[in-house]
């Protein structure tokens, strides 16, 4: 995408307080509101949101392209996803990604790691947790 569609994706989804930087990521002040708009991916790059990424109820298989950094929520649920690889690599507060059809592998078993240190909700919605997350969540949360 050029700077120029950039600009106007933004606008479209009302998101008016942000920095486009030079190698066309894309940093918000505030938040992001996304759900329910059908999106199937992202289109570019975002950096650093200030606010909560709203994500919800769309029709993602993945999240190339969200944030690295969500300073508040970073909420995903209710898409396709099967795997958390490109998740934010830090999220302020809540980290909701329920009703997808996760799939555990030794590739993305970090990530649901992280996720699980991040909310331990999320454990609860993987479908088949393998053995070294189960014994993570219960030593994690004396369980």
């Amino acid at each position: 995408m050029t700077r120029e569609q950039i600009e106007q994706w933004l606008a479209y989804h009302d998101i008016t307080k942000y920095t486009i930087h030079e190698n066309l990521v894309v940093d918000v002040a505030g938040n992001v509101i996304l759900y329910n708009n059908q999106l199937t991916e992202l289109p570019f790059q975002f950096g650093t949101v200030t606010g909560s990424f709203y994500l919800h109820s769309n029709f993602l298989t993945s999240l190339q392209h969200c944030p690295t950094t969500v300073m508040e929520d970073f909420v995903c649920s209710d898409n396709f996803l099967t795997s958390l690889q490109y998740a934010p690599t830090t999220i302020g507060k809540t980290f909701i990604c329920h009703n997808n059809p996760f799939i555990v592998t030794e590739e993305n078993e970090e990530s649901w790691l992280q996720a699980i240190k991040n909310d331990q909700e999320v454990y609860w919605y993987i479908k088949k947790p393998t053995e070294l997350l189960t014994t993570f969540y219960k030593v994690l949360y004396a369980v």
